[in-house]
């Protein structure tokens, strides 16, 4: 158990860990990337989960469903935004990306009452993702951002920095023209970074005149364009 809560709770020693009471908003902390964790952590909470973890049918979703409901009509809004964004992850992990996507927006309803955490990064992400797996790189795109806003401002900044690039991932995908210079001037910068690391400029540049002429010193011609610039102002 300590082992639980020392990834969900990161710089904590583990015995003052134990002596804490496990909750809803650790659970959904790590869902978004220890889902199997989160489950442990969820199953102390509620033990009525406690199938979840190991059966594959629908008396696990029954009882998903049971809670659920409970906290639906009884919880705080913090809980109905951490119980909506655990049994969202749950169904997506299981390949129900409907049923996940409602929770999701649900729990949006509550994403206010979390702000400063990471969880309205967790749940933006969660749902970027689903987007992304839907070809729809455009939503994607914009829920990775928001994503890393919430990321940023809760500060944890590799959470941030993963939803910049999956952001840029799927701006890019969203946008042939650009991937594909993007992907040029990668390669160019690839290139050219080899150059410098190998130290073969020289070669290079002697190369580059078999291919294009001699290189032309332009020096004067830059000098006299300026000097009339200059002389016309």
């Amino acid at each position: 158990m300590c082992l639980v809560f020392a990834i969900g709770v990161p710089g904590l020693p583990c015995s003052a860990m134990m002596q804490r009471e496990p909750s809803l908003d650790e659970a959904a902390v790590l869902m978004y990337e220890f889902p199997d964790s989160a489950m442990a952590v969820v199953e102390k909470v509620e033990p009525r989960l406690a199938m979840t973890r190991y059966e594959e049918d629908e008396k696990a979703d029954s009882a998903a469903n049971t809670v659920f409901n409970y906290y639906r009509k009884h919880g705080s809004r913090q809980e109905k935004f951490d119980v909506y964004y655990i049994l969202g992850r749950y169904h997506q992990l299981r390949g129900n990306e409907e049923v996940a996507m409602f929770c999701y927006i649900s729990a949006g309803q509550y994403a206010g009452d979390a702000a400063g955490s990471v969880l309205p990064g967790c749940l933006y992400s969660s749902m970027a993702s689903l987007f992304e797996y839907g070809f729809d790189y455009a939503k994607a795109a914009e829920y990775y951002s928001r994503s890393g806003d919430c990321f940023f401002e809760g500060r944890n900044y590799q959470y941030y920095t993963e939803a910049c690039i999956r952001a840029a991932r799927c701006y890019l995908a969203n946008n042939p023209l650009l991937y594909e210079r993007w992907a040029e001037m990668f390669g160019e910068m690839r290139w050219w970074e080899d150059v410098r690391r190998l130290r073969i400029g020289q070669q290079e540049a002697e190369y580059y005149k078999t291919v294009s002429g001699p290189c032309r010193d332009n020096t004067d011609f830059r000098r006299a364009s300026l000097e009339k610039a200059r002389g016309s102002g």
